[in-house]
Parts: C-alpha cells; structure tokens; sequence
C-alpha cells in the first residue's frame, strides 16, 4: 500500500458541527513526519523554503525521508530516499553538489544545487520549475519532474490541496460507498472480479443499508474516513461551507463525460452547485420511486372488492379490512393501515396529505414563484379530518405515533395489514417472499373530480461526490462510474456471465435506475397477472409529474438546525388532532396563530430566498 504525508499536523484544522458529531476534518491526508523531529520542530526547520504539501503514493511502496513542502508552487521531495526507493542507486559528488541516479533498464537522473536544470541520461538538459536546494545534507527535488521521469504519472489535486502518484501500469485502487436500497450489504465478488480483469480496476465497495446511512455518512464525514465516489442521500444534507471542504469541484473533469454532465445539467434532479460550481453526480432514479400506498391484493379479491380511486372508497375498503376477516382465519386481527410518524412530518401517514392537498411535501412552488405551505390549506384540514375518523375506527394501527419506520416494517411484515407505504420494489420483494400479495396503487385522487396523485422522490438517487480524500485522479473515478451507469442505461449488464443476485443489486446500488419498469429482475419472478398490475402502476404515474414544484433546497435550513423546533411544533399538532387530543376547530385557532407569528414569516422569507437563488 502507499505511505501518506500531510500537512494536517502543521496547519490548524476546520472544526465542523454534523449534527451531534464534532470533528477534526483537513482537505489532506495524516500521515507522517521525520521520526526524530515533532511536527512543530519540523515546521520552524523548513519554513523558509515553503510550505508542508500532501502527497499520495498510490500502491506504491515509498518513502521520502521528510514530509514533502510546496516551494514556490513546485512540491519538492528529498531526492535520495525517493529515488532509492524506486530502485536506483545514488552518488553524491560533494565538489560539485550533483546527485546522479541510475537504475539498470530505466533512465539515469542528474540533479545539481541550486541549479534550476536537470539531465536524462546524461544529455537531455531539462528547465526545473524550481532549483534544487541543500537542507541538512540533503537535496531537495522537484516531485512532478521526478517522479514523471521515472515513468509515474502524477496529479495535482484538488487545486493544491494534495498530489497523488501512480505507476500507470498498475491496476487502480478505488473506494465506493453507496446505501444498499435493497438492503443486501455483502459485497459482491463476481462484480469485483470483473471489473479488477476488465476494468483495470480494484474497487472496493461498501454497502451500507438505508436505516444506517445517513448516520453512518456523517460518521464517516467526523472521522474523515470517506470514499474516494460517496453517495450523499440528499444533495442538501450538508451546508455549503461543509460540502465544500469535503467535495470536488467537478465543473472541468465532466467535460471529458457529457452522460454525466448531462446529469448534473438536468434541472429536475436535485444536484448541488455552489457559485456556480458543481459538487456532485445525481445517481440515476426514476423520481417516482418513492413510498405510497400499496394494498393487499389477495385481500381485495377475496372480499370482491377492487382497488379505491377516492379517499371515500379507500376508507370504505379499509373498513372491510379491519371488519369482515380478509384472512379468513376467523379471527379480529387484522388492521387497515399500518404507519409511523417522522418528526418533520406524518411519515408514512403522509399519503393522506399529499392526495387532499395535490402536493407531495408541505412546501411548493407557486407559478408566480414563491413558496406555498401546504399546511395553511383547506386540503390539508381535509387530511386531517380523514385520518382522525380513520384512527377513531381501528383502521390505523394505534402505535403508529411512537413507532420508527424500521419498527412498521417489521409489523407489515409480520402482522395482519392490508395498506402499507411501500417503495415499488419493496412491495414486490414481499409479494415474492410470500408476505401477502402487495399491489401498488395508482389513479388515487381525493375526489371524482381532484387531480390523480403519485408518489414522488424530489431528492431522487442521492448525489455522488468526489471527496477531497479521493487517491485516485477525478478523471478516473469520472470514467469509472460513467461506465457502470452506461452499461445499465444499456443493459449491458445482464449480458455478463457470472454475476449472482447481489451482484445484480450492487450495480443497481451503484448505477442508479432511470426507469422502474427497466431492467427490473423483481418483475420477471412476479406472476404474470401481477406483474402486469405492477407495470400498470407505474406507466401511469409516469404520466404525472411534480418537476419544478418541490423544494429539496430547504434541507439546507434543516441541515443547520433552522426552524427545527417550529416544524417540529406543527408535526405534534398534527398528531394530536389524529389522535383526537385536540379539536379541529383548536387546529384552526393554532395554524392562524402560527401564520401570522415571526418565527413563521422568517420561516416563509428564507424559503423564498432559496427559491429565488435557484
């Protein structure tokens, strides 16, 4: 493996706050310094030459005596143990202050102090950008002219921030992470065995599940451990200031992809640019894989009924789930709907809402361009009445306020349920595990008359970046990701031999999908009368699209704990209209109070704001 160095120990750290996590971050590496000198010795030794550089040698086995230093803008290297370790032999003629290396089969370098040239051979004379120096009896050597003579390719990354080294015959070294939508995490060794003998690559993969990644992430970000390509779940997670210190500006490197740049130039995929500067790859998704409802289809059959288009016909159908044994077990165990609560919002309640309101999250965008809080409006006490009549008649499970989502799934899996908000493949994975024939809805509207609703991803696969960290040059870690997610563009994939199931769900973890209907290996093993059901369901929400009206920005406010405690207020009221603690007259009396408070323009002025710097 390669040795580090950094300047980390020598230039005072960015402290950033995620969430309750407190960490040391640098745009470099740890690495190390001369054994017998402290970090603060070796930094008053080498002051007047320049400052401490960071260097990556990747797969390399070097070692380069002192920490490398940016003189001037050139990064210099002590010449003896880095060219030793590559092999050559070196003499030192004092007289002349010149340092030859030779190495059998490779070319001989010539270096002299202070002077600002250098011999291949013995006869090609080469400008240095920088003169050689004597520090302590050592010289002192340009890395990039060094290291480029000896066959290596180096890159200066990052605006300075660090330099990397490789031999470029030497397979590259790469590290992905990326949430496992699927919740498989084992790492998929026939992908990787391809991908090292036709790639050239050897990637490592992490996998990790949805309920642990957006905490595993910023743990990650703390302990500045990060992959070298790192999905964010949101592209608005982090602030500005933090994305910035950990991310790639990538503006230069995607002309070399237009796929990607194409990506990134989407206006409907939520990607992030910062004055103008892009920081991250959306990974492909269709926006309409997100949690709506799914009901029971065997249920419904057996009851000779079929699937509700009104929110009257679905409370009428939820009725006969929870009041005329669907099971029949002969039993009173089955319930309506099975949900949970999020702190920011109804969870996966919050179908309910989005079909008496016409929008899928609380706030929008106007025409006129501005923003409209959904919460203030007649469709929103429509829900509200709707879901109190619900939890007042059994139909919603009665824990529904204190559970988290991983705790409904458990009980949608195991318990008697015939609604549940399921993404489009997780309804079908429990159809194929035999937990109940799920079928996802469509045509749902509020009324005969009422818009027709679909589920809705604003945030859609997450966003890629590069991180500061990454050891391997942005044009390579750019190749290698464009080149997965063409082959599933182009389902080439499914024409590789070898590959398992994981493997399978890996790429689509790493690759993204555009359509759900594409490529989709869950269908294929459905029944042929439901798979068309599945296939009917999404070709219709397809034809409805909420592009231009959501705000995925405002996670930036919530990022940095703006009016936190304000949404969080409303999301309690809510619940205790639901659950008949208070009154929806008391409903009235509170969003009137809230409409008309500061803390609640403040709220409305800031959205505008981001609305306005979009």
């Amino acid at each position: 493996m390669g040795k580090k160095y950094s300047n980390a120990l020598s230039r005072p750290l960015k402290k950033l706050t995620v969430l309750a996590l407190t960490a040391a971050l640098s745009g470099s590496f740890i690495g190390t310094v001369q054994a017998d000198r402290s970090p603060w010795e070796y930094k008053a030794s080498m002051s007047e030459y320049g400052s401490p550089a960071s260097v990556y040698f990747d797969n390399l086995n070097i070692y380069v005596g002192w920490q490398p230093i940016n003189h001037k803008g050139t990064v210099m290297v002590q010449a003896e143990p880095l060219l030793k370790s590559l092999g050559y032999q070196i003499t030192w003629d004092v007289t002349e202050k010149k340092l030859t290396a030779e190495q059998a089969g490779k070319v001989s370098l010539t270096f002299w102090a202070q002077r600002a040239e250098a011999e291949v051979n013995g006869q090609s004379v080469h400008t240095l950008p920088a003169a050689p120096f004597m520090h302590e009896d050592q010289l002192w050597v340009p890395l990039r002219f060094t290291a480029q003579s000896c066959g290596l390719v180096v890159t200066w990354t990052a605006k300075g921030s660090f330099v990397s080294v490789r031999d470029p015959n030497a397979q590259i070294h790469l590290r992905v992470g990326t949430r496992a939508d699927h919740e498989t995490t084992g790492q998929p060794s026939a992908l990787i065995q391809y991908m090292k003998e036709n790639w050239e690559t050897n990637v490592q993969i992490n996998l990790t599940s949805p309920k642990d990644f957006s905490n595993k992430t910023k743990v990650k970000l703390a302990a500045g451990d990060m992959e070298s390509l790192m999905l964010l779940g949101d592209a608005y997670e982090f602030r500005d200031d933090l994305l910035e210190s950990i991310a790639l500006d990538l503006n230069e490197s995607l002309q070399s992809y237009p796929s990607l740049k194409e990506l990134t130039d989407d206006s409907n995929i939520a990607v992030r640019k910062i004055g103008g500067k892009v920081y991250g790859i959306p990974r492909p998704a269709d926006l309409n894989d997100a949690p709506f409802p799914a009901l029971r289809q065997d249920w419904i059959d057996t009851l000779g009924s079929k699937q509700p288009v009104t929110m009257d016909e679905m409370f009428n159908l939820l009725k006969q789930f929870v009041n005329k044994d669907p099971d029949g077990d002969g039993k009173d165990n089955t319930i309506g709907m099975y949900g949970y609560v999020n702190a920011n919002n109804l969870g996966s309640l919050a179908w309910v809402e989005h079909a008496f309101t016409g929008s899928p999250e609380r706030f929008s965008i106007s025409e006129s361009g501005t923003v409209v809080d959904h919460a203030l409006s007649k469709g929103q006490r429509q829900a509200l009445e709707w879901l109190t009549r619900a939890y007042a008649q059994g139909l919603i499970n009665k824990d529904f306020a204190t559970i988290d989502p991983e705790t409904a799934m458990e009980g949608v899996k195991k318990k008697n349920v015939g609604l549940a908000v399921l993404k489009f493949d997780e309804a079908a994975k429990l159809t194929l595990d035999k937990k109940g024939s799920w079928t996802p809805l469509s045509g749902l509207k509020a009324s005969s008359n009422a818009p027709e609703i679909s589920p809705w991803n604003s945030a859609g696969g997450g966003m890629y970046i590069v991180s500061r960290m990454a050891k391997v040059e942005v044009l390579k870690v750019l190749e290698w990701l464009d080149r997965g997610i063409v082959m599933s563009e182009t389902g080439k994939w499914a024409e590789i031999e070898g590959l398992k199931e994981g493997d399978h769900s890996a790429i689509q973890n790493l690759f993204g999908r555009k359509d759900l209907l594409k490529s989709n290996a869950l269908l294929n093993d459905l029944a042929p009368e439901t798979q068309k059901l599945y296939e009917g369901a999404a070709t219709r929400w397809h034809q409805i699209s909420y592009e231009g009206q959501t705000l995925p920005e405002a996670n930036l406010l919530w990022s940095q704990g703006q009016h936190t405690k304000f949404i969080h207020k409303l999301n309690e009221t809510k619940v205790k209209v639901i659950m008949g603690e208070i009154s929806l007259d008391e409903w009235d009396v509170y969003v009137k109070k809230m409409a008309s408070s500061e803390d609640y323009k403040s709220m409305i002025r800031d959205f505008n704001k981001l609305i306005h710097s979009k």
